[in-house]
């Protein structure tokens, strides 16, 4: 017979498991970002700034997905949570007639686009 979590017991499970998304978000997508993105700016190595420049970038998503699979989360409520953290974030921008996503870092400038072809130099 299983017991019955307190409601104090699921609350402190929860918060646990969000706590622990939310590190992983930063260490993956923050840290590694700027760690390729230093060593890509120190080497030389246009993709490697690139991918850091972009890993960067997509710090509110990858929060949104990280906390959603920490808490169990199924495919379609981790890309619904990537969805509503970048909206939240205020990350997604009007351009034309598709959309964009925006950075409260000031080192890449809204006129910058991040594609392979034309990687992002300093």
């Amino acid at each position: 017979m299983e017991e019955k979590m307190t409601t104090r017991e699921y609350l402190f499970n929860r918060m646990e498991k969000g706590a622990a998304g939310i590190s992983a978000a930063i260490l993956v997508s923050l840290g590694i970002g700027l760690l390729l993105k230093s060593i890509g700016g120190l080497t030389g190595l246009d993709l490697l700034l690139t991918i850091g420049t972009v890993a960067t970038l997509l710090m509110a998503p990858a929060l949104g997905a990280a906390i959603a699979h920490s808490l169990g989360a199924n495919s379609l409520t981790v890309v619904s949570a990537m969805i509503a953290a970048a909206v939240g974030a205020s990350a997604v921008a009007p351009a034309g007639e598709a959309f964009t996503l925006k950075t409260g870092d000031r080192s890449v400038q809204s006129s910058q686009r991040l594609s392979p072809l034309m990687p992002v130099r300093k």
